[in-house]
């Protein structure tokens, strides 16, 4: 066969899109162990520590204990939410195997974290690989090409920014895949208008519970709705979906900050630490 014939197969097949993203997963797991045992990124304790601090207590909803959390999690929970599961996991395999006393166990823990920043980046790895497939298949519905799709996921892949966001368990990742993933649901040509307003508003109301920077993907959603309408507002306007929309996010967007109300920064520490 053809060299020639064999790479446009390559190329219109789902092989190169893979392909990136298992080269995105490698880049980015080889900096998994970055600075550890040491804490040298400082987003990072924050969420770890404040998942940690969930287990200890038996806690989902750190404003019921905010002592526990004021000085840990000033942040969202939400990004601790989604570490509590495998945290639980490397704790309960750790327990099962000991052989020492419990206090013993506590020093253990307290001296050795670093399996879960290594389980915390992990999940930031995975979401990187995850955000060069969204960004193929965004690229390539609103392109209608597998070139420009692939140049788009390989700028990815190769970006020394997401490379080295992605080997931490800060939020700056999930806040960039969250955004990337607004525009995957808004290019869905086989969903209906309503579906993907409604879903987009759904992932930015979740994905305040990670950083209120989500919001910046507002922006796209209130352009791709204009452009829908043929840039007529008060059709905008006067459609009930975009309002109940508006609305479900309204209720979504609070809910973090009952769970913790001291997720509005470190600033809101400092002030009540004086």
């Amino acid at each position: 066969m053809h060299f020639g014939t064999r790479f446009h197969r390559y190329i219109e097949s789902d092989a190169p899109l893979w392909t990136l993203v298992g080269l995105a997963f490698l880049l980015r797991v080889a900096g998994i162990g970055y600075g550890l045992p040491l804490t040298l990124i400082a987003d990072e304790p924050p969420f770890i520590l404040g998942a940690l601090q969930m287990l200890q207590s038996h806690t989902l909803v750190p404003s019921l204990h905010p002592e526990l959390f004021k000085n840990i999690l000033y942040y969202p929970p939400y990004l601790s939410y989604l570490y509590v599961l495998p945290f639980a996991a490397i704790a309960g395999a750790t327990m099962a195997t000991w052989q020492g006393t419990l206090d013993s166990l506590s020093t253990h823990f307290l001296a050795n974290l670093s399996p879960f920043f290594v389980a915390a980046r992990l999940i930031s790895i995975t979401l990187g690989a995850a955000s060069v497939f969204l960004i193929y298949r965004t690229a390539q519905s609103l392109f209608t090409s597998r070139i420009a799709a692939g140049g788009a996921a390989f700028l990815l892949t190769t970006s020394l920014l997401h490379t080295g966001l992605s080997m931490t368990g800060r939020h700056w990742l999930p806040v960039s895949f969250l955004f990337l993933l607004v525009l995957y649901i808004l290019t869905r040509e086989h969903l209906q208008k309503n579906k993907r307003i409604l879903l987009s508003y759904i992932t930015v109301g979740v994905g305040v519970g990670i950083s209120t920077i989500v919001v910046v993907a507002l922006l796209p959603v209130g352009l791709w709705i204009l452009f829908e309408s043929k840039l007529r507002i008060l059709n905008v306007l006067r459609d009930r979906l975009v309002w109940v929309s508006v609305g479900v996010l309204a209720l979504l967007a609070p809910l973090p900050y009952f769970f913790s109300n001291n997720s509005l920064g470190p600033t809101t520490v400092a002030y009540r630490l004086q």
